[in-house]
């Protein structure tokens, strides 16, 4: 009997054909997986601000609102500069009885499905969200203590 070394090339097809079947097959899969790994990311930095926000009003007392933005909020330690931030407004509104944080969140792909996977994502913490193709908002409020 004659002993072969190698692949026939028909095998060497067969197997070619099983890989791109496959690849065909987990390519969307992972491209679905990279979305909801890229909107529970920016939930997290959406959150990560909100907490930010809440523990400088509590450490600093501040009267109003004034000066408490996401770049006082790095500089002074509460978030990570390295954190997606370039896309995150927030708004802290000081009265009398209680605070409100406010942290804005605009889409720059206008990706509506990416919006709705993050509005998911926050959805367990915040009761208030408000969400556009665009944008997606949290509304956080406390009452004074101070």
């Amino acid at each position: 009997m004659k002993v072969r070394k190698g692949f026939t090339l028909v095998e060497l097809l067969i197997v070619m054909a099983i890989i791109a079947a496959l690849m065909a097959v987990l390519v969307p899969v992972a491209g679905g997986a990279m979305k909801k790994a890229k909107a529970t990311r920016i939930g997290v930095v959406i959150r990560n601000v909100e907490q930010a926000a809440e523990q400088y009003i509590m450490a600093y007392l501040p009267d109003d609102g004034a000066g408490i933005n996401v770049d006082t909020l790095v500089d002074k330690g509460y978030l990570n500069d390295n954190d997606i931030l370039d896309n995150i407004a927030l708004t802290v509104t000081i009265d009398p009885a209680q605070y409100e944080i406010r942290v804005n969140y605009t889409n720059p792909s206008e990706d509506p499905d990416l919006m709705d996977m993050i509005e998911a994502t926050l959805k367990e913490t915040y009761a208030d969200i408000s969400k556009t193709n665009q944008s997606i908002t949290i509304t956080s409020t406390g009452t004074r203590f101070w």
